[in-house]
């Protein structure tokens, strides 16, 4: 395997390679060769320069020949024939290809093509590559080892050593006061571990006397373009290397051209940059170039215009995640011809892909979307469109998951409103926030308020959607959720049957949304039948012989009338049972307090009674009560 040390430009790839020859060069006793294959056109030259009188003496370059010309006075006739460029790069290749310790360094290699042109078939010599392109196919026999970003220990050493070493003081002296050393985490922070900003940020901090936090309020204005990032970086690279922040990320966004598939790269590739330095789904991104991940051929172009982007070293990939460096993101930035553009393109991947995971119930990781949200929000995208409708409903879909119910509802009303501003009215987007307001209005116990919602969306959706249809049919489920949570299985009932007709209608048998309607109608019968049956039997228990199996009856009766056609019949059963299982406990946990210690109080048993019954029937108001005060406190945490 060809070891190929990868990563975005200005991170230190360069530099390794360079310190590894510095330790290991004694392992490579017949020499080290360095090639920079950033331009094929001159590559073939660098190859014979290393045969010349320099390198490898096989021949007489054209250098060393004009020198002993002016030297010696030699005249042309005495010369031996000067070989042709091909002769010179084949003896070369000759020799490496041969037995003997070599090292080669191909540095800058982006293109595979010149890999399989320039590298060794066979012999002694070892190739070590530096790369931009994080993707390599198997065959090649590359194996990309990624440079990645310090961490903030090592960042802060390489950022304040210059200033420390200037001042004759150490690191933690620069840093003596709670100011500063905030300061100092902030910069780290925003350099992002990149060694060589770290680095020129360090000698630019070392001769300015400028205080970390002046530096980083001027950074912060000027980000990419400050001075301080801006010189040439000579000391230590190979000659000819100059390299600034910009001048190394120009490198990699000046190969994307203006085809098709580089068209579309750049347009994720600018899109990204709109969204936080966190790890950005492929879902994402691909909907932010418009590229549907669901139709083949789209997905395809979309891949492949993330390919290009890691070849480039503009993106990098972790798992199945990508990322932008926050210098990276400051450049993108900065040659953007439209961040407005760019910001709507962002907003319209995030939006799409969060609605699509929680349309399949796959919404499972909220947080991977709330920083990118948040940023999204804070950049000023505070148009009143469409597309700002959907961002505000999907940032409402990610803080429902979270748990965090007031940002939720805040969202979703913001959604809500403009929706009806700048829709056409009915419209099912519309329908859309109402149903998740009413969801969020049932999860926190206002029943009511869920109740109206629903009602909205649905008549909204009965209106502008064919019938039977998926959509109608998940808001009459929960509206049947929502009446069984009120105690009203009779509406419930004809909620989910309603529900169940349509999903069998519109939907593939089986299907999720059927098996979750058929659930619930088990559910709510095994709930009606265990609620009647345990009412029946406190009843027959309590009451007197010859009115026990009466009333049981009676209670049973009840119970199959609220199941089947009034609600009023339910909450009857409910309300009894409620009130005797209170009065039972009651009696388990006061009789032998009353017994023992007040055995001639007046009433007590009745007063006991009566105290259990109200406390069983406030029970369900009591929990829901305890609930909503649990999500609140969890809110304010």
């Amino acid at each position: 395997m060809l070891p190929a040390v990868a990563g975005i430009g200005g991170i230190g790839k360069t530099r390794l390679a360079i310190e590894f020859v510095h330790r290991y060069r004694n392992h490579f006793p017949q020499g080290v060769f360095w090639l920079n294959m950033e331009n094929p056109q001159t590559i073939a030259a660098q190859v014979a320069a290393c045969g010349g009188q320099r390198g490898l003496q096989l021949f007489v370059d054209a250098e060393h020949e004009a020198t002993q010309g002016l030297r010696f006075g030699s005249d042309d006739e005495a010369r031996a024939p000067r070989l042709s460029l091909q002769q010179q790069v084949a003896q070369v290749q000759a020799v490496w290809a041969g037995p003997g310790q070599r090292l080669l360094v191909f540095d800058n290699l982006e293109d595979p093509t010149l890999l399989d042109q320039w590298r060794p078939r066979g012999g002694g010599s070892r190739v070590l590559i530096t790369t931009r392109r994080q993707r390599w196919t198997t065959a090649s026999g590359v194996q990309a080892l990624p440079l990645r970003n310090l961490h903030d220990a090592a960042s802060q050493e390489l950022l304040l050593k210059p200033r420390a070493d200037e001042r004759e003081c150490s690191i933690a002296e620069l840093l003596t006061t709670a100011h500063e050393a905030a300061a100092a985490a902030t910069l780290v922070q925003a350099l992002g571990g990149h060694p060589l900003a770290l680095n020129l940020a360090g000698t630019y901090l070392a001769r300015s006397s400028l205080s970390l936090a002046a530096y980083h309020a001027e950074l912060r204005g000027t980000s990419v373009n400050h001075q301080s990032l801006s010189p040439a970086l000579v000391e230590g690279l190979p000659q000819g290397y100059q390299v600034g922040i910009v001048a190394a990320f120009a490198l990699s966004y000046g190969r994307l051209h203006q085809s098709a598939e580089d068209q579309l790269a750049r347009t994720i590739w600018l899109a990204a940059a709109q969204l936080a330095p966190e790890p950005i789904s492929a879902e994402v991104l691909l909907r932010a170039g418009d590229c549907d991940p669901s139709i083949r051929d789209q997905h395809d172009q979309g891949a492949q215009a993330l390919r290009r982007l890691r070849e480039l070293g503009l993106i990098e990939r972790n798992a199945d995640n990508y990322r932008l460096h926050r210098l990276m993101i400051a450049y993108a930035q900065s040659v953007s011809p439209d961040q407005a553009t760019d910001r709507r393109h962002a907003a319209s991947g995030l939006a799409q892909t969060i609605k699509r995971l929680d349309d399949e119930g796959e919404l499972d990781t909220p947080s991977a979307f709330r920083e990118h949200l948040t940023h999204l929000f804070d950049a000023g995208i505070n148009a009143t469109d469409a597309l700002h409708a959907d961002l505000l409903h999907a940032a409402g879909l990610v803080w429902y998951e979270s748990e965090d119910y007031r940002a939720a509802h805040s969202y979703f009303a913001q959604a809500l409103e403009i929706k009806r501003e700048v829709l056409p009215q009915p419209h099912r987007d519309t329908a859309v926030t109402l149903y998740e307001l009413g969801r969020l209005a049932q999860n926190e116990g206002r029943y009511a308020e869920a109740h109206d919602y629903y009602e909205q969306a649905l008549e909204i959706k009965r209106e502008v959607l064919p019938q039977p249809h998926r959509s109608t049919a998940a808001t009459l489920h929960q509206l049947g959720n929502l009446a069984q949570a009120e105690g009203c299985y009779a509406e419930a009932h004809d909620y989910y049957e309603q529900a169940l007709t349509m999903q069998r209608a519109v939907l593939p048998q089986p299907h999720r949304d059927t098996a979750i309607t058929l659930t619930a109608i088990r559910n709510l019968r095994w709930k009606a039948l265990i609620e009647t049956g345990l009412c029946a039997g406190l009843i027959w228990l309590w009451l007197p012989v010859g009115l026990d199996w009466f009333g049981a009856g009676a209670i049973i009766i009840v119970g199959m009338v609220g199941y089947w056609r009034w609600a009023i019949a339910t909450r009857l059963v409910r309300a009894i049972w409620r009130m005797q299982i209170g009065f039972l406990l009651s009696v388990i946990l006061f009789v032998p307090f009353i017994t023992y210690i007040l055995p001639n109080f007046p009433h007590s048993f009745t007063l006991l009674a009566i105290l259990g019954g109200l406390v069983g029937l406030g029970w369900p108001w009591l929990m829901a009560t305890a609930r909503v005060r649990a999500v609140r406190n969890r809110m304010r945490r």
